[in-house]
């Protein structure tokens, strides 16, 4: 069987965790979630949870909640073992050198003016102070729900989104002090 995508994962994760789930409850986990991996709209998590079905890692049971009508989905057996796989299989070249957008953006700096650098990072700096409000709360919810896993993995993002503020404020600070000479191209690697 193919190797599970990150979203295939978080997804028969969550239903492991909250199953049997509707896709809405699916949707609703990953919106209140700090890992950037779970973000999906309802017209991917639709579609996904239907092929995992028909990959039968999913099972679907009718029910009802008044008038309305929809499906339950549960983990199968072999969603189970994919799943473990999933967690234990983490690729060794990934758990270091994730892609970074921001940081992929920072080697090229020197195709802005200083003004729009300082902006650029500003700008940054104050999403990252509101989602790091957003990672404090998550973790506290967890933590009040006795939720230990769930208290593990925001306690990660927290602690992640702090580094990052600090790495930016860092360059903030790099970019105050000096001024890349006009006309010189930047040089270095760049990487995500």
């Amino acid at each position: 069987m193919r190797n599970l995508s990150e979203l295939e994962g978080a997804v028969l994760g969550v239903t492991s965790q909250h199953g049997p789930a509707t896709p809405y409850r699916v949707r609703r986990a990953f919106a209140r979630s700090p890992n950037p991996h779970w973000r999906a709209s309802a017209g991917s998590i639709y579609p996904l949870i239907a092929r995992l079905t028909r990959r039968r890692l999913l099972a679907a049971a009718d029910h009802a909640t008044g008038a309305r009508r929809g499906r339950r989905y549960s983990l199968t057996a072999a969603g189970r073992r994919v799943l473990r796989g999933w967690i234990l299989g983490v690729e060794h070249g990934k758990i270091a050198t994730t892609s970074d957008l921001v940081r992929l953006r920072v080697f090229f700096l020197a195709v802005l003016t200083p003004a729009e650098r300082r902006a650029f990072v500003d700008h940054l700096i104050r999403r990252l102070a509101v989602a790091l409000a957003a990672d404090e709360a998550y973790q506290r919810e967890a933590r009040a729900a006795g939720d230990f896993f769930e208290y593990l993995g925001s306690r990660g993002a927290l602690l992640m989104t702090r580094a990052r503020l600090r790495w930016l404020r860092e360059v903030r600070g790099h970019l105050a002090r000096r001024v890349a000479p006009a006309g010189r191209k930047a040089r270095g690697r760049a990487g995500g």
